[in-house]
C-alpha cells in the first residue's frame, strides 16, 4: 500500500512538472512571437523610411516664398490701436522684401491682424492692393465670423486683387485658451462662471481643410495647435494640398522650450505627409521645412525679420497619408490582447 501511494504521488508530481514545463514552453513561444513581430515592424518601418527619403518623387512645382515675422508682442497686438500697428508693420515689411526680389508666396502669421477681417473692409482692401503690388499670393492670419460663430482663420489674397471665397478655420483649438472644455457642465455646476463671462471670446473649431487653389498649386492651411495633431495636415493632403502653410503665434511661450517643441511637430507633419511646410510665427521660430523634414532656413527668436527660400510642391501620397494610423491601431489591439487577463485560461462547467 505504501509503495502504491508513493508511486501515485510520484506520478502526480511528474504530471505537475510536465504541465509546468509545457506552460513555460508556451509562454516562451509567445514571447518569441512578440519579439519577432516587434523586430519586423521596427525593421520594416526603418527600411521604408530609408527608401522613402532617398526616392523623393519629382515636384509638381518649385516656388519662391517669404515669411514675414513681425515680432509684435501680445500686449502690443491687443492693446489700443493694436490692429493698426500690426497692419502697418506687416505692410511695410512686405513692401520692403518685394523691392529686393519678387516672390510667389508670402506668409504672415497667426492672428497678425487681430480683427474680424471679413468685416473690416478697409483693412482687407489694403492687403488686396498689396497682393496686386507684390504680384504674390499672401496668406494672412486673422479672425472670421460666419453668422454667430467666431473662428481663428487664414485668408488667401491673390495677385489679381481677389480674396479667397472661404478662409481656412483652425480645427484644433487650445483648451482654456481658445475655448473652455465642457463649459455648459461647468456653468451648471458653478453658475458664477456665467456671470464672469469667461468665454465671451471663445472660438469655434473649423470643420474642413479649405485648401487654397493658386496658379502654382494647392496650399493647405494650418494654424498653430493644428500641427500638434496629425489629423488636420493629413486631411489637407488627402484633399489635394501640395504644400502646407502653418501660421503660428508662439509669443505666449516667450523663449521656453515649447517654441522648439512646436517647430518639431511641424517637422513630423512634413515627414508624415511628404509635403514642404512654410511656418510663419509671430515672434519665431519661423521656418521653411522640406518634404523630408529638413529645416532649410529658420528665423531667430524675438526679432522682426523676413526669411526667404524655395519650396517644392508635391502631389504624391506617402504610405502614412494613405493608411493613416491603421498600423498603430493594429499594434494597440495586439497589445490589448496580450494584456487580457483571461488569455490562455480554460473555463470548465461545474
Amino acid at each position: 500500500m505504501k509503495n502504491a501511494v508513493m508511486k501515485d504521488a510520484a506520478e502526480e508530481n511528474m504530471t505537475v512538472k510536465n504541465i509546468s514545463v509545457e506552460k513555460i514552453c508556451r509562454q516562451k513561444r509567445s514571447e518569441d512571437v512578440c519579439l519577432l513581430l516587434a523586430a519586423m515592424i521596427f525593421g520594416g518601418n526603418l527600411l521604408y523610411g530609408i527608401i522613402a527619403l532617398h526616392t523623393q518623387p519629382e515636384p509638381t512645382e518649385t516656388i519662391s516664398v517669404a515669411i514675414v515675422q513681425g515680432n509684435i508682442s501680445s500686449s502690443e497686438k491687443w492693446g489700443d490701436n493694436g490692429e493698426l500697428l500690426s497692419l502697418e508693420v506687416y505692410l511695410s515689411m512686405t513692401r520692403d522684401l518685394t523691392e529686393e526680389e519678387e516672390v510667389d508666396l508670402i506668409v504672415w502669421t497667426e492672428s497678425c491682424i487681430p480683427v474680424v477681417l471679413n468685416r473690416y473692409q478697409e483693412v482687407s482692401r489694403q492687403i488686396q492692393e498689396l497682393a496686386v503690388e507684390c504680384n504674390a499670393v499672401i496668406l494672412v492670419g486673422s479672425y472670421y465670423i460666419d453668422e454667430s460663430d467666431r473662428y481663428n482663420a487664414v485668408y488667401a489674397f491673390y495677385p489679381d486683387g481677389t480674396v479667397g471665397s472661404q478662409p481656412y478655420c483652425k480645427r484644433r483649438l487650445v483648451p482654456f485658451g481658445e475655448y473652455m472644455p465642457r463649459f455648459s457642465f461647468l456653468e451648471a455646476v458653478v453658475p458664477a462662471l456665467a456671470e464672469l463671462n469667461l468665454m465671451q471670446s471663445a472660438f469655434t473649431a473649423g470643420t474642413d481643410s479649405a485648401v487654397f487653389s493658386t496658379d502654382f498649386g494647392s496650399i493647405g492651411g494650418l494654424v498653430c495647435f493644428d500641427s500638434v495633431y496629425e489629423g488636420p495636415s493629413l486631411s489637407s493632403v488627402r484633399d489635394g494640398a501640395e504644400l502646407l502653410a502653418l501660421l503660428s503665434n508662439d509669443a505666449w511661450y516667450d523663449s521656453s522650450c515649447a517654441v522648439s517643441v512646436l517647430l518639431g511637430h511641424a517637422v513630423l507633419r512634413a515627414v508624415e505627409n511628404g509635403r514642404s511646410i512654410v511656418r510663419g510665427a509671430n515672434t519665431g521660430i519661423s521656418a521653411i521645412i522640406d518634404a523630408n523634414g529638413q529645416i532649410q532656413t529658420e528665423s531667430n527668436l524675438r526679432t522682426a525679420e523676413v526669411i526667404r527660400g524655395e519650396v517644392s510642391l508635391y502631389s504624391h501620397r506617402t504610405l502614412y497619408s494613405r493608411v493613416g494610423n491603421i498600423l498603430l491601431s493594429v499594434c494597440l489591439l495586439y497589445v490589448l490582447i496580450l494584456l487580457n487577463p483571461f488569455r490562455g485560461k480554460k473555463f470548465t462547467e461545474k
